[in-house]
């Protein structure tokens, strides 16, 4: 069995898919993957998918499955495992009928770009009305090969694919079978390095540009654009010729009449080797679009010009139509604003006292923060916790919910004694599934021992980041490294164990205290049992 936890979103989605058919499900946000089922752990019980059948079953619930003594790996959303996971998720939504953008055409394209990922793996699934099974290339058809097996591949694959000589051999291998025209076996081999190599590397820019070029010989235009979007122009020797590329995988996939002409002659202008090796099929197409062809490439220079600006500077979605840009555009005037990471050099301050001026209710404002904080916008969302903390009951939910935010902030920001007051204020009893009590408890003893001892293990404290911190997360080189080291994890989820076992240590004196002084949960239970004797 290999028990494991999940990036945030994919938590929240999977709840939502399980509450809409079981309400009484308490998510705990751990999984397992036993043999050919995924098991959601639960409080009162736990749900297991049986993912040949399709069947959903009730199971024990979490205090049976010993998590403790086990090892409990964690899935980026960038993994091969978490997009195995979102296919097994949308399969149940589409099964029983719980998402209507989940139509056949949807998930057949989300099926076909999960077993591009698994192919890197000699991995394939089949999926169909009945349920969905996984495959191995090498594995004869009648011997066991179960889902468990089949991340554990993964799992031991992508710790073997870390190392540079590994990459290096990947990337010779896509070049020499792209000179063969098995742009499909190229591609694959691309996959892999993309998906290992660190984004802010020189490497990594050139080999998508790779990528997306063997995308656009395959015709698979969308997968290209997506692709060229990605390259940082830092890394790029020629800016025209990128834009050019791009261009061509935006506006042929348009010219539905005269693509394939289209990309042979344009193929043929990028690699000699090609138009040597395919003179016929060069030639007839020279004959059909060789007159137009350079007001054509100038369209495309300027649209793969305008269309990245508009991606990298996160222009509204009504300015990203491709055919009414067709009509109509301008070049840029200025040169692409660079991504900035706003935690860097970033210090909280407190906002000026006075009573925010909003119609908004807790709820909305709280929603609100939220999104200002899993964008990176920490001084917006600080403010606004920070107010609501002022304006909040006491002895609601949001208040626990709004100090376990604050508690996040300083600890990330370097305030370890802020932080430890925030989360003293917190209720242990209001948690859920979006502010869970994992996270409490970890964050509790966390930030006590930064407090204690500043100089603790920093690459702890980033880990700790990583996982609370979504754009931190998506956006911090080191962050990214730390994740790739397995003995490093192994030590950080003893160290998560020990501070929930410190916590909830510590908390079961404050409980009784608080049950004691008439506080917390159970001076509400007290409180209103005597109100009901007085009514």
């Amino acid at each position: 069995m290999i028990f494991f936890e999940l990036y945030r979103q994919l938590d929240i989605r999977i709840f939502q898919t399980i509450s809409a058919v079981d309400q009484t499900y308490g998510s705990c946000a751990k999984y397992v993957f036993d043999r050919d089922s995924l098991v959601l752990l639960g409080m009162n019980h736990s749900i297991r998918l049986d993912i040949l059948t399709k069947e959903v079953k009730k199971d024990n619930p979490i205090r049976n499955w010993d998590v403790e003594s086990e090892t409990v790996m964690w899935f980026a959303e960038d993994s091969a495992v978490a997009a195995l996971i979102r296919l097994i998720n949308d399969a149940y939504r589409k099964w029983m009928e719980l998402d209507v953008n989940i139509s056949d055409e949807y998930f057949a394209m989300e099926l076909e770009e999960v077993n591009h990922i698994l192919a890197g793996y000699a991995l394939r699934i089949f999926a169909d009305d009945t349920g969905m099974s996984i495959f191995k290339d090498d594995v004869q058809v009648g011997d066991e090969f179960t889902f468990e097996m089949a991340v554990e591949l993964i799992m031991d694959v992508d710790e073997n694919r870390m190392d540079e000589a590994g990459i290096g051999q990947l990337i010779n291998e896509a070049l020499y079978y792209r000179k063969l025209d098995r742009y499909e076996d190229a591609a694959v081999r691309l996959e892999n390095v993309v998906r290992y190599v660190d984004h802010t590397l020189p490497v990594y820019s050139q080999t998508v540009f790779t990528l997306a070029e063997t995308y656009y010989f395959l015709g698979n235009y969308e997968r290209a654009v997506m692709l060229y979007y990605r390259v940082n122009l830092q890394f790029v020797e020629d800016e025209d010729d990128f834009y050019l590329h791009l261009g061509h995988a935006l506006v042929d996939a348009k010219m539905k009449k005269y693509d394939r002409h289209l990309r042979i002659y344009y193929h043929s202008m990028i690699d000699s080797e090609f138009a040597d090796t395919h003179r016929q099929a060069v030639a007839a197409a020279r004959a059909s679009v060789a007159d137009v062809f350079g007001e054509y490439e100038a369209t495309c220079a300027d649209m793969g010009r305008k269309k990245y600006a508009e991606f990298r500077n996160s222009l509204p979605d009504g300015a990203d139509e491709i055919d009414e840009l067709l009509e109509e555009y301008e070049k840029p005037e200025e040169r692409v604003r660079e991504i900035h990471k706003q935690y860097e050099g970033f210090k909280l301050s407190e906002p000026r006292s006075g009573a925010e001026q909003t119609t908004l209710s807790v709820n909305e404002r709280l929603s609100v923060a939220l999104d200002h904080f899993l964008t990176g916008e920490y001084q917006k969302a600080f403010d606004m916790y920070f107010r609501l903390a002022a304006q909040a009951d006491s002895d609601s939910d949001f208040y626990t919910w709004i100090h376990l935010q604050l508690g996040k902030l300083y600890c990330f920001f370097d305030e370890p004694h802020k932080a430890r007051e925030a989360l003293k204020k917190c209720d242990p009893t209001r948690f859920g599934v979006v502010y869970r009590l994992e996270d409490y408890l970890f964050l509790y003893q966390h930030a006590h021992i930064v407090a204690e001892d500043f100089e603790s293990d920093d690459r702890f404290r980033k880990l700790v980041r990583g996982r609370m911190d979504p754009y931190y997360a998506q956006y911090d080189r080191q962050y990214n490294l730390l994740l790739k080291d397995r003995k490093l994890m192994r030590a950080f989820k003893t160290y998560e164990k020990d501070c929930v076992d410190d916590s909830k240590y510590e908390l079961r004196s404050v409980l009784r205290e608080s049950k004691q002084k008439g506080g917390g949960l159970f001076g509400r239970l007290r409180r209103k049992k005597e109100d009901d004797a007085d009514n």
